[in-house]
């Protein structure tokens, strides 16, 4: 037994037509969004075991690849940072200015500390800079008391643009030691990253 059955065109009023096409519209908007949101990744790079260093000693992080999800302990080539003490127990960051990732600063010397969860991005973040500046100096600094937190990162992707991350560290006062524990990037340039967001 076979049913014919015809489908009618209906009438709408020039209303509903509005609101479909809102409709529409927000659907369409709300796809594009999601499909940007999801081209956009955190590449979490885990130190393991995690590394740690003393008066007179420095850390580098070389050959880090954003595609790959790899680096290079020990290395400075290709996109890279360093953490390193001077003789005077000063926690440097990167000491010398040849490295390619720069480093958070409040606009003059000093590197703030972030809880877990802050924004980093180019409006967050007061200053760059790769040489000669300070989480902590024997008398001053935001990392003067120790513990745990965030810096910010950024690598230089060319053009003007940039690749926001954080460092994990833990400064342990009483050795003093630093300890790093892994590192993340956004992969899409200049996006915003959350301290301590793995992705």
């Amino acid at each position: 037994y076979a049913m014919n059955i015809k489908i009618l065109p209906r009438q709408i009023s020039s209303q509903q037509s509005a609101r479909l096409g809102a409709y529409f519209a927000t659907g369409i908007a709300a796809s594009m969004a999601a499909s940007s949101e999801a081209d956009a990744a955190i590449v979490f790079f885990d130190v393991n075991p995690d590394q740690s260093i003393g008066t007179n000693q420095g850390l580098s992080f070389g050959n880090i690849n954003l595609t790959s999800g790899t680096y290079t302990l020990g290395s400075l080539g290709g996109d890279a940072f360093r953490l390193v003490f001077s003789y005077s127990g000063t926690l440097l960051y990167n000491g010398v200015s040849y490295t390619s990732i720069t480093w958070g600063t409040n606009g003059t010397s000093l590197v703030p500390k972030f809880s877990y969860g802050a924004v980093i991005s180019a409006g967050t973040i007061p200053g760059w800079g790769n040489a000669y500046n300070y989480l902590a100096t024997p008398t001053s600094g935001y990392w003067l008391g120790g513990g745990s937190g965030y810096a910010a990162l950024r690598i230089n992707a060319g053009g003007g643009d940039y690749n926001y991350g954080w460092v994990s560290i833990n400064y342990d006062t009483t050795g003093p030691t630093a300890t790093i524990s892994g590192f993340a990037f956004e992969d899409q340039i200049d996006t915003a990253i959350l301290a301590g967001d793995q992705g």
